[in-house]
């Protein structure tokens, strides 16, 4: 009984960690920075001092040899060169690629800013609808 009792506390938080996993609003994310190096393709960067790849959260951008893809990249890169990003991660998938909400020194989001450019695509799958909700509520 007194093992089930000292156990309790561990198994109360780890169910903590596991409701806010993989959630947009999850406050135990850990957070990456700095400056932009390049831009990948419309879903996708690179931060100076971060080994992995930063993928936008709940962003589908158009892959290579799909129309689009220029334009997104492009737009992207405007939207990110020489800005200083705050990437709050999400999770880290199967490529060991960081998932993350990106921000900007004004507080743009970058996910929302993509997906509203009509350029990339939110995946509902992904998102449960995050970005579209807001939207219709602001």
């Amino acid at each position: 009984m007194n093992n089930i009792l000292f156990l309790l506390p561990f198994g109360l938080l780890a169910a903590v960690f596991w409701f806010y996993a993989g959630s947009p609003q999850n406050p135990f994310m850990r957070k990456w920075a700095g400056n932009v190096l390049f831009v990948i393709d419309g879903g996708s960067l690179r931060l100076n001092d971060v080994r992995q790849r930063v993928v936008l959260w709940g962003v589908t951008a158009p892959a290579i040899g799909e129309s689009g893809y220029e334009q997104a990249k492009l737009y992207l890169s405007k939207l990110t060169y020489c800005e200083y990003l705050e990437c709050r991660e999400v999770l880290v998938d199967l490529e060991r690629r960081i998932v993350a909400r990106c921000y900007r020194w004004d507080g743009a989001e970058i996910n929302k800013l993509m997906i509203d450019s009509g350029l990339c695509q939110e995946c509902p799958e992904i998102t449960k609808g995050f970005y579209s909700a807001r939207a219709q509520a602001g």
